[in-house]
C-alpha cells in the first residue's frame, strides 16, 4: 500500500532526462528561461518543455532541517557591545536583516512572557535576500 502512495506522489523517474536537472539548474542560476537558453544555446522553447513537468505530475516536498528563529551573537560581540535588554536598545549593535520579496526589510516579533514587541530594528546592519 505504501509503493501506491508514493506512485501518486513522486513522477516516475523515467519520465526524465538526468540532463534536464541540469538545464533546470540553469533556468534558475540565469534567472530566467531566455537568458538560460543562450548559455546552453537551446531555443527558449525548447528548453522549457525539456524540463516541464506533465500536467498530472505532482511534487512532494520534505522537510530538510528546522532552523529556530532567534536573536544571536558571539560572546565576544556581546563582551564589547553590552547585551541589549530591550528591543529598543538594538538601534546601537549591528544586525542581519531578512528582506522579504519586496526588497524590504521583514519585520521582527519579539516576546517576553506576555510583552511583545513588532517593528523593523533601526540597528547598523545588513540585508540578505
Amino acid at each position: 500500500m505504501k509503493a501506491a502512495v508514493l506512485d501518486n506522489i513522486v513522477p516516475p523517474m523515467e519520465q526524465f532526462e538526468p540532463n534536464d536537472l541540469l538545464l533546470f539548474a540553469s533556468v534558475a542560476d540565469a534567472g530566467g528561461f531566455s537568458r538560460a537558453a543562450e548559455r546552453v544555446g537551446l531555443p527558449k522553447s525548447t528548453l522549457s518543455r525539456r524540463i516541464a513537468l506533465p500536467d498530472d505530475a505532482l511534487l512532494a516536498a520534505r522537510r530538510l532541517a528546522i532552523f529556530p528563529i532567534g536573536l544571536y551573537a558571539a560572546p565576544a560581540y556581546l563582551n564589547e557591545r553590552g547585551i541589549p535588554l530591550t528591543p529598543d536598545e538594538l538601534h546601537r549593535h549591528a544586525i542581519l536583516r531578512l528582506l522579504g520579496r519586496d526588497g524590504m526589510p521583514t519585520g521582527w516579533t519579539l516576546s517576553d512572557g506576555s510583552a511583545r514587541w513588532e517593528g523593523a530594528p533601526t540597528g547598523a546592519g545588513s540585508g540578505a535576500a
